[in-house]
């Protein structure tokens, strides 16, 4: 779902017209989760482009991880290694995830401390600490000059070692 704020009240957009009653239920500890990482996938694209000089194309979020792409040759065993440690430092500092409207066409606008600003109606955890910490899981080459980076972050990196562990267990049994 897609959040806009107006005067104060959040509304949760729908691609399609809804009539009479509607419920809606809100599952908090997916939507945190879901908010922890398109809060990484802001904090990361800026990394990727400021830093690697690579586009970001799509991401997604499963149960038990994320799946970034981006345009360009695939990052080295070094790089993975840099990037992992840079978004967890700045994870560790804190910055403050900021939303605002543009007062011309009212448009949501996130920014993570001095980060650039990028228009966006996705869920945000209000700081980085939330995000708790980052796993780069595995990056893979793809076709077309493109690559995915597989990451797990904060309460989900709970989840997928619990997983990770249950599958170990089965197996050794």
């Amino acid at each position: 779902l897609k959040l806009k704020e107006v005067n104060g009240i959040m509304y949760h957009l729908v691609n399609e017209k809804l009539e009479g009653q509607v419920h809606m239920m809100i599952h908090r500890s997916k939507r945190y989760i879901h908010a922890q990482n398109e809060t990484l996938s802001l904090l990361m694209n800026d990394v990727m482009e400021s830093v690697y000089h690579y586009k970001p194309i799509e991401h997604f979020v499963s149960d038990y991880f994320m799946v970034s792409r981006y345009k360009g040759k695939t990052l080295n065993y070094q790089q993975r290694n840099e990037l992992q440690i840079s978004l967890n430092g700045m994870i560790r500092d804190d910055y403050h995830v900021s939303i605002s409207y543009d007062k011309i066409d009212n448009h949501r606008l996130v920014k993570i401390g001095l980060l650039k600003q990028v228009q966006s109606n996705e869920l945000y955890v209000p700081s980085l600490k939330f995000i708790q910490m980052v796993n780069v899981l595995e990056i893979m080459s793809k076709e077309n000059d493109e690559f995915i980076i597989i990451t797990t972050c904060g309460d989900q990196m709970l989840f997928t070692l619990d997983r990770y562990h249950e599958i170990i267990k089965e197996a050794s049994e």
